[in-house]
């Protein structure tokens, strides 16, 4: 009994005090096909394929370059939240051929 005891009061205190370890997220993009996405002073594009860009990023800001040959580029500031897990998000243009960010 004292050892399981000791257990619990061992596994509680180790809980409490933990550190939070900041891990990288994978992050998908799905853009118009012939569109390019890039992250400014960020890692490079781990694929790309048909529209489909996946990059490793670690938790924080980050700002989204797009280039279509049609269209003039832009960017979009994006916050990648704290977790586990990979985060998906859509880029499209509105009718006057400005960014929209649709998540997932």
């Amino acid at each position: 009994m004292a050892v399981f005891v000791g257990g619990l009061f061992a596994g509680a205190y180790r809980a409490l005090t933990w550190t939070s370890i900041e891990r990288e997220r994978t992050l998908v993009v799905l853009a118009p096909t012939h569109a390019t996405v890039t992250l400014q002073n960020g890692p490079k594009a781990l694929t790309t394929t048909s529209g489909v860009h996946s990059f490793s990023v670690m938790p924080g800001p980050i700002v989204l370059d797009v280039h279509h040959p049609e269209l003039p580029p832009q960017t979009a500031p994006l916050t990648i939240p704290k977790g586990i897990g990979g985060l998906m998000i859509d880029v499209q243009y509105d009718a006057d051929g400005r960014l929209e960010i649709g998540y997932f």
